[in-house]
C-alpha cells in the first residue's frame, strides 16, 4: 500500500492479488509477505502495476518450485533494476529494440508483457540468449523465465492475477470448510460452553 501510495480501503484488492499470485504460482502468503517488499518500491517507481508484480512472482515461483520466493524476488528486482538504469546493458538493449527507454516505454502505456516479448523476440532475431542481454546472472535468469514463450506465459499469469477479485473471500470460505477448521470451531464452541457451565456452578461450589 505504501509503495503504490494506495489508501487502506484498497487493502482488499491487494489481498485478492496476493491470493491469486499464490494460486497461480508456487508460493505462500507468508513467503510473499516476507519478500514482495523487495520489489514493490522499485516496480512502483518504474510504473509497473502491482498486478504485474504478482504475475511475475507467479511465473517465477512456478518455475523455481516450492520455497524459492526469496530467489524469485532477487531475480525480479535485479531484472527491473537493470532495465531501469540508464546505460546498463539491459537498458541499452531495450532502448535499441523499442526506440525509447524502458521507463519511457512504460510511461507511454507499455506493459511488462509487451516489454518482455520485445526483448525475447530481439534475442531470437540476433541469435543470442535473452540472459545475455543482462549484466548479472540473477537478472538474466529472471528475464529468461518471465519472457518465456515470447511473454505469453507472463500474459496468461497476468490475466489470472488481474481476474482474482474476491480471492481472499473465496480462500477464507474454502478454509472454513476444511475438516481441521471445523474441528477447531467445534472445540472452541465446547470450551465456551464449559466455561459458561463453570461460571454458573461456581456460586454453588
Amino acid at each position: 500500500l505504501d509503495a503504490y501510495n494506495m489508501e487502506s480501503s484498497e487493502a482488499g484488492k491487494i489481498s485478492d492479488i496476493l491470493f491469486a499470485t499464490v494460486q497461480n504460482g508456487k508460493t505462500t502468503i507468508g513467503e510473499l509477505a516476507a519478500n514482495i517488499g523487495k520489489v514493490t518500491p522499485l516496480a512502483s517507481e518504474l510504473g509497473i502495476t502491482f498486478e504485474e508484480v504478482g504475475a511475475m512472482f507467479a511465473v517465477l515461483t512456478k518455475k523455481l518450485g516450492d520455497g524459492k520466493t526469496a530467489e524469485a524476488a532477487t531475480q525480479i528486482k535485479a531484472m527491473l533494476a537493470e532495465l531501469g538504469k540508464e546505460g546498463s546493458k539491459a537498458a541499452t538493449a531495450f532502448e535499441n529494440l523499442a526506440g525509447k527507454s524502458f521507463t519511457k516505454f512504460l510511461a507511454s502505456g507499455g506493459e511488462m508483457t509487451e516489454a518482455m516479448s520485445l526483448m525475447a523476440q530481439g534475442a531470437k532475431d540476433s541469435g543470442t540468449g535473452l540472459q545475455n542481454m543482462f549484466g548479472s546472472i540473477e537478472a538474466g535468469m529472471g528475464a529468461l523465465v518471465i519472457a518465456a514463450d515470447n511473454g505469453r506465459t507472463l500474459g496468461n499469469a497476468l490475466g489470472k492475477v488481474a481476474a482474482g477479485a474476491g480471492g481472499m473471500d473465496k480462500a477464507f470460505e474454502k478454509m472454513q470448510k476444511t475438516a481441521s477448521r471445523q474441528f477447531d470451531q467445534m472445540k472452541s464452541a465446547i470450551n465456551e460452553s464449559m466455561m459458561k457451565i463453570g461460571e454458573a456452578l461456581m456460586p454453588l461450589v
